[in-house]
């Protein structure tokens, strides 16, 4: 590593830092972090190149959401127009070619679906920028990449499977379920008994990284009901109770968006459970459940609501 590579890393990593508190999201361990994120660019962002430069991007109906990726890395968010079937409001987070460059040298290696368009991201900036190439050099150059970029797919067998990193596979997965994942606790009334479930639900249109998921802390995959707007195939994979909470505990650590989420779940587990299957919900345990319950649905409400709206009014 050149000595230039170097300082791109240190501004990188020491912008991680000194960003991440703005909106009280915990603080970021710089490199350790970096798997976490692979999580969420993989799965979430938009790679591109226009002309000579290369961007990242990722576009979400809450922008707290997005507010985890621009404290840490950077980049803007704007407010975009909902699309035509849709009425809630859109929020893009998107990064300047420069930056998108130091972004992905640091995260490319720890990325499973999109290493190589990262790689492709990462050869077309530096062959732009070599000296000498005027403006139609550079515009041959985009072109090229612009179309390796459409045409890339890592086959689900050659992907980066963290094998010999542990810590490193939990904080990508934490990254996989922090953004976009049910942590919940179900109210199920039946005849003269009220119980609460605790749900973990990851849903994905990439069943191979539902194999990841899968492989990594058990479960079924089952195919999940299509949407409205979404004609592809879903997959889901559900984890309750003790398990749930099993998982919650692996990932807990390198959680940032929904931290505090995870833990209302992991205290409620804690003493709601006792290990009595079909036994009768004391009023004192039913208690318990409600508390928690309403708990989680208050936090819900005010920090990302379904339309990226804050309820003022809940305390």
């Amino acid at each position: 590593m050149n000595s230039q590579e170097q300082d791109n890393n240190a501004e990188l990593l020491q912008g991680m830092a000194s960003r991440v508190n703005e909106y009280g999201f915990r603080a970021i361990k710089q490199k350790a972090d970096l798997p976490y994120f692979a999580g969420i660019f993989d799965t979430e962002v938009n790679f591109s190149i226009n002309y000579n430069s290369i961007y990242i991007a990722y576009d979400k109906h809450n922008e707290n959401l997005l507010k985890i990726l621009s404290s840490s890395l950077g980049g803007n968010i704007q407010k975009c127009k909902p699309l035509p079937n849709r009425k809630s409001d859109i929020w893009l987070w998107s990064v300047g070619s420069d930056q998108t460059y130091r972004i992905l040298k640091k995260i490319q290696p720890f990325l499973r679906i999109n290493r190589e368009k990262a790689r492709l991201c990462i050869e077309c900036y530096e062959k732009c920028a070599e000296p000498g190439l005027n403006r139609p050099d550079k515009a041959k150059i985009s072109e090229e990449y612009t179309k390796l970029l459409k045409d890339c797919y890592i086959k689900p067998e050659e992907r980066f499977d963290y094998a010999d990193s542990p810590n490193s596979k939990l904080a990508y997965l934490a990254g996989i379920f922090d953004i976009d994942s049910s942590f919940v606790i179900t109210r199920r009334t039946e005849p003269r008994r009220n119980t609460y479930l605790l749900e973990v639900i990851k849903r994905k249109s990439d069943y191979e990284t539902m194999e990841f998921i899968r492989g990594t802390f058990g479960g079924t995959i089952h195919r999940a009901s299509n949407s409205r707007l979404n004609k592809k195939d879903i997959w889901e994979i559900k984890y309750t109770s003790q398990k749930a909470y099993a998982v919650l505990k692996l990932i807990y650590p390198f959680l940032t968006a929904q931290k505090r989420i995870a833990q209302i779940c992991m205290e409620f587990q804690e003493k709601y459970y006792t290990g009595c299957i079909g036994a009768q919900i004391s009023p004192e345990r039913s208690a318990i459940g409600a508390k928690y319950a309403n708990m989680l649905h208050s936090y819900h409400l005010k920090w990302r609501s379904r339309y990226g709206k804050t309820n003022q009014t809940t305390n």
